[in-house]
């Protein structure tokens, strides 16, 4: 007996139970959390944990069949404004998720690394991540302190006090903070030779790829959800 492993994209539906979901996807798991979702799933289905939760459906659907690998254009149609106010606090706590726990477990295991391993090279990757780290941060920060801001405004009030933001300009502003680490996975997979550490390598590479997904998810997010839904409610002011 062994369970058969699916390479097939798995769209979700309203009608299935988020339990089995997760089971087939464990990366589900962060969706919920930054959707503030904490209390027991049970057997409940995707429909059942939005109704409780007050959260779209729709939108959930759209953002865990981008988890499951789903790289086509979303359909939006049934995502409106209202829906603004949730996707900005799961963008907010995919903030917190990477500053507070992603990015520095990662920098812990490069510092091991180079305790064990040639130093001058891991100095070298670890000066890498840190200025890596801090385009990130500087990233993140624009959109806590400008963007998402000024999404907020929009949405509450016809007058907007910032009148030199807007989401073209946000859309100028954003770059893809997720491309760099393909360069840093394939310099430890590819240039990097180990006699000590391989499992720690290993660790590093696993949670580099989990962070990938995440931020390609969060910026996807950002370009085809998010930024349409404001752009049709500038165009309506």
């Amino acid at each position: 007996m062994f369970i058969k492993l699916s390479t097939m994209i798995t769209k979700l539906f309203p009608e299935q139970r988020l339990a089995t979901a997760i089971e087939d996807n464990p990366s589900l798991l962060f969706m919920l959390e930054y959707f503030n979702i904490s209390h027991p799933i049970k057997h409940k289905t995707i429909a059942n944990i939005c109704a409780e939760s007050q959260i779209n459906p729709h939108l959930m659907i759209l953002i865990g069949d981008m988890y499951n690998g789903e790289t086509g254009q979303p359909d939006i149609t049934h995502i409106t404004e209202e829906d603004i106010p949730t996707i900005l606090s799961f963008l907010k706590n995919t903030h917190k998720q990477y500053i507070k726990e992603k990015y520095p477990e990662i920098e812990t295991l490069i510092g091991r690394l180079k305790e064990i391993s040639n130093p001058i090279e891991f100095t070298q990757i670890e000066t890498f991540f840190r200025e890596y780290f801090a385009e990130v941060i500087e990233h993140l920060d624009y959109e806590d302190k400008y963007a998402f801001p000024y999404f907020y405004e929009m949405l509450s009030n016809n007058r907007v006090t910032n009148h030199s933001f807007s989401a073209a300009e946000y859309k100028n502003h954003h770059s893809d903070i997720e491309t760099k680490l393909s360069d840093l996975k394939t310099l430890l997979l590819q240039h990097i030779s180990m006699e000590k550490g391989i499992s720690i390598r290993r660790k590093i590479l696993l949670k580099l790829f989990e962070l990938q997904k995440d931020l390609t998810v969060h910026s996807r997010i950002e370009e085809q959800i998010l930024l349409p839904i404001v752009e049709r409610l500038e165009y309506r002011r």
